[in-house]
Order: structure tokens, then C-alpha cells, then sequence
């Protein structure tokens, strides 16, 4: 059952590469790779049609994956969008600047939780992403989700703003908050 009235809010952070290097060994020990087409993604790891179908669609956009497997087993997933983005939860398209890029849609599975593995996977993306010029990399995450909020300041990312959205029904009717260098 849908919520007639709901309110979304959502924390922004952004890190700067260039200025805050990350260096080897504050993302060592974790094998992750970047996946930029429908080709080398791991689909037998999905076992939802409409996921595979929506992730389908990110490749098409020229979102990239980031994925993490243990014996077979996907273990993390992130997302990785330079361009543009449709972020649901605040019904907004965010217009992103050729130089920046945005973290999102990030998974770790239950049984590999509370092992540092969120963080090493952000510092992993901030340090790859270092030999693309890339400016400024965004993340954000719901203002409940304190696990997500807790990785995303230990891999170094800074606080830069909310945003939030009052929906009635399905139909976001007013969006509060600020985040310094979002284009909306």
C-alpha cells in the first residue's frame, strides 16, 4: 500500500580528488572492478527480471557498475553517472558537469556488513576515477540510512547539503534544501 503524503529527504557529500588524494593503502585489500557495459556484468548474480531490466537501461546511459563478488557471490554493487541522473526518491533530473561524477544505488549484502567494505568501495571509486580529471565526486544517501552516512564520511567524503521533497502521492509537489554546486 502507497503513502497518500510522504516526505524524502536525502543528505548530499562531495569530495574533491585532486585535492584530497586518496592514497593505495586506504582502499587495499578489496577487489573491486568497474563494469561500463551490459557485457562483463555478472547477470547470473540477479535473480529479479525488473533489476536486471533497470540495470539494463543505466548501461544504455553510460552509467558504469561497480561490483565486488566473494566465491561467486556479487557482495557489493555501486553505481558510477556522469552526465545526468534521475534521482527518484526526490523526483529531480540532476544535470551533472562534465568534470563530476555521482556515486549512487549502492549494495552491500547482509552477510558482508560491518566489514569496512562501503567505504573501501567509495575510496576504490574516488582513486580510480583520479586518471579521468574528474573535479568532484558526489554521493548521497536517505537522512535515515545512518549505516551509508557512517561510510560515507569514513572514506572522506564532505557534507554539502539536503535536499528534501514532500510527495502526495505520486507527485512530488514542493523540494526544500540547498546543496552547493547541484544543478537541479
Amino acid at each position: 500500500m502507497r503513502r497518500f503524503m510522504r516526505l524524502e529527504t536525502l543528505l548530499f557529500f562531495s569530495t574533491r580528488p585532486d585535492a584530497n588524494p586518496v592514497h593505495e593503502d586506504q582502499a587495499s585489500g578489496q577487489q573491486f572492478h568497474m563494469l561500463d557495459s551490459e557485457n562483463v556484468f555478472p547477470w547470473s548474480s540477479l535473480s529479479d527480471d525488473r533489476l536486471a531490466a533497470c540495470y539494463r537501461s543505466r548501461f544504455r546511459d553510460g552509467h558504469a557498475a561497480i561490483a565486488q563478488s566473494d566465491r561467486g557471490e556479487r557482495v557489493f554493487t555501486a553505481w558510477l553517472a556522469s552526465g545526468g541522473l534521475h534521482v527518484d526518491e526526490l523526483g529531480f533530473e540532476w544535470r551533472i558537469p562534465d568534470a563530476e561524477r555521482v556515486v549512487y544505488d549502492c549494495n552491500t549484502a547482509p552477510t558482508h556488513r560491518g566489514r569496512g567494505l562501503y567505504p573501501a568501495a567509495l575510496r576504490w571509486i574516488v582513486r580510480h576515477i583520479q586518471r579521468d580529471d574528474v573535479s568532484r565526486v558526489w554521493i548521497y544517501a536517505d537522512a535515515r540510512n545512518h549505516a551509508s552516512l557512517r561510510g560515507i564520511e569514513k572514506a572522506g567524503f564532505d557534507a554539502a547539503g539536503l535536499m528534501r521533497t514532500y510527495w502526495l502521492a505520486d507527485i512530488p509537489v514542493l523540494r526544500r534544501g540547498r546543496v552547493v554546486g547541484v544543478n537541479t
